[in-house]
């Protein structure tokens, strides 16, 4: 699921639904961004 900013005259840019952040390019067509998807890793990691 990602969510898509268009403001008038621009283009439609992915943004993490964790921070806000835009996406790279490398990380379009995810719901997170890499930093919060590792985030998320090692919390659920340290829980074990």
């Amino acid at each position: 699921m990602n969510i898509f900013i268009v403001r008038k005259g621009e283009i439609a840019i992915d943004i993490c639904i964790s921070c806000g952040m835009e996406l790279s390019i490398m990380e379009r067509n995810r719901a997170e961004c890499w930093d919060c998807r590792d985030s998320t890793t090692e919390a659920y990691a340290e829980d074990e």
